[in-house]
């Protein structure tokens, strides 16, 4: 089944609902709001007054198209894994510096909490289902494609969260010969099962429990890797040719500050950035973009992650801890 079909029959049987209790029923408001909010099987749990906040946030802007939502994992992972604590916090801080400092930026639409003004999903076409791609990408360049040609839909990030089950970050993370652009989670779990032998249920992760040098420099390489494919600069990451790693070089550049921001926040201070340094996985050119001297210092970050009382501050802080 192609990704996100239940999804799309879910939101198009919501979607005609609404249109039979209004256009059919000719019963229209002057300030009524029908709003269509995207979540998956995942989410653990939600922050307080979750539906109530994306209906304030809509009722205050006449002009909000799409509030896109944050996700966590829960904080017991964190303390279990501190390799996919620091993944989540490099990926966060990132995301949360390019927001604070582009107010071009269009937050990447997310299956896990997502609203639509109805008419605006109606208006974008809504979800394909006939197409090898996942639905919140497909959203997210529809809405693109749409405000090249002028006609604005407004997209900001919300103040709201889900808290999500993180076995499939898991899974990807723990492979040690992991491939950037391998998104199939059948494929990730068949990998894991031969790792840890044919009793693996899926439920625990031994090489995540350690933080090594090697593990932090993959996954942070491969989170700037993938946002530089997200923006456009790298044509693909199966088979990466040397103009690839040009334009990559580049997109460093035109970001070290951001990056450099999320160091020092990390409390990292020896570091490296080599857009040229590759290896080879699974007979893929792989960049291994960055190289640190220990995980020493990054340990301390994460055990303070620990000690946070509020989800709040991995969300909306750009300057963590």
């Amino acid at each position: 089944m192609p990704f996100g079909n239940i999804r799309k029959i879910s939101l198009d049987i919501a979607l005609y609902k609404i249109y039979k209790t209004t256009v059919l029923r000719r019963k229209f408001s002057n300030n009524g709001i029908h709003l269509l909010v995207m979540n998956d099987a995942d989410s653990w749990g939600y922050s307080n007054n979750y539906l109530s906040s994306i209906i304030k946030e809509f009722e205050q802007d006449n002009s909000l198209g799409v509030l896109v939502g944050s996700f966590l994992y829960p904080l017991s992972s964190f303390k279990k894994y501190p390799l996919l604590a620091s993944a989540f916090l490099f990926h966060r801080l990132y995301r949360n510096i390019k927001e604070k400092n582009n107010f071009d930026y269009i937050p990447w639409t997310t299956g896990r909490t997502t609203a639509f003004r109805a008419d605006v999903y109606a208006g974008i076409g809504g979800i394909n289902g006939l197409i090898d791609k996942s639905s919140d990408v497909e959203i997210r360049e529809r809405i693109l494609k749409l405000r090249d040609k002028n006609f604005q839909i407004k997209v900001k990030r919300g103040n709201f969260y889900v808290i999500t089950d993180p076995r499939r970050v898991l899974t990807k993370i723990s492979l040690p010969d992991k491939n950037y652009s391998d998104e199939f989670e059948d494929i990730n779990w068949t990998r894991c099962k031969k790792i840890y032998g044919k009793s693996w249920k899926g439920n625990d992760y031994p090489t995540l429990k350690k933080l090594t040098k090697e593990g932090v420099e993959k996954e942070f390489s491969g989170i700037l890797i993938k946002k530089a494919y997200r923006d456009g600069v790298i044509g693909g990451l199966r088979n990466l040719t040397l103009k690839d790693i040009s334009s990559l070089s580049k997109w460093l550049r035109n970001n070290l500050g951001a990056i450099k921001e999320i160091f020092k926040i990390l409390k990292i201070k020896k570091y490296r950035i080599c857009p040229t340094r590759e290896v080879i996985i699974n007979g893929n050119r792989i960049p291994r973009i960055i190289v640190i001297e220990n995980v020493s210092e990054l340990e301390s970050t994460i055990l303070s992650l620990g000690r946070l009382r509020s989800y709040e501050k991995i969300i909306t802080s750009s300057t963590l801890l």
